[in-house]
């Protein structure tokens, strides 16, 4: 539904088939992943909440030892997610956060 929504401007391979046939949750994007050091860069998706990260959380910069770009979805909280579809105007969010994201060159989106 994103790849359509987007207008086939973005290019998401999910990973399911290096993965048994079931998808962890990345998706590729484009096929020119930015490389930072040697290494591919990582973008995340976050809810949008009020609770401190700390290190290990996938929210904590620090928990890499590569380059991570994060960005908030505007009201996309936890009983949203829950809900399995999002209204309109946070499905729009999303689709900007991944656009966003694609367009600093990760190499994944999770």
């Amino acid at each position: 539904q994103l790849r359509r929504r987007m207008g086939g401007s973005l290019s998401l391979r999910d990973d399911a088939a290096n993965n048994g046939g079931e998808s962890s949750g990345y998706f590729c994007c484009g096929s020119k992943g930015k490389v930072e050091n040697g290494v591919a860069t990582l973008g995340v998706i976050r809810l949008d909440t009020n609770f401190a990260p700390v290190l290990g959380d996938i929210a904590y910069g620090a928990s890499y030892s590569y380059k991570v770009y994060y960005r908030v979805v505007t009201g996309l909280a936890p009983q949203v997610c829950r809900h399995g579809t999002l209204p309109p105007s946070i499905e729009e969010e999303f689709i900007r956060a991944v656009v966003w994201l694609d367009g600093r060159g990760v190499s994944a989106i999770t």
